[in-house]
């Protein structure tokens, strides 16, 4: 797997994961983007955790979505490698709640 929502599968839909509170990706070496555009609504998402999915470099997260999101866990190095395509202030928002993790279950 390398995509988990294609933008042409949400028809316009902002929140297509209404009731989503936990997103766990583990092990996945080819997987490249949670989602292919950044416009969704995370509306319910509080905890994200990212082990050993070393392609995946951006997040679907912006100033405005996710705003519940109180923890993301993941390993330093990918960490570091995200792409933040020239925007500080998303970077300034998640960075607080970001823990680095070599366990995926912590």
């Amino acid at each position: 797997i390398e995509v988990l929502i294609r933008e042409e599968d949400i028809e316009g839909e902002r929140d297509v994961l209404p009731k989503l509170e936990i997103l766990l990706l583990v092990n996945l070496p080819n997987f490249k983007t949670i989602c292919s555009t950044h416009t969704l609504a995370w509306s319910s998402l509080e905890l994200l955790r990212i082990h050993n999915c070393p392609k995946l470099k951006t997040l679907p997260l912006d100033s405005d979505n996710a705003v519940n999101l109180k923890s993301i866990k993941g390993q330093q190095e990918w960490w570091d490698e995200l792409e933040w395509t020239n925007n500080d202030e998303v970077y300034q928002r998640l960075q607080p709640i970001f823990a680095a993790s070599n366990e995926y279950f912590s």
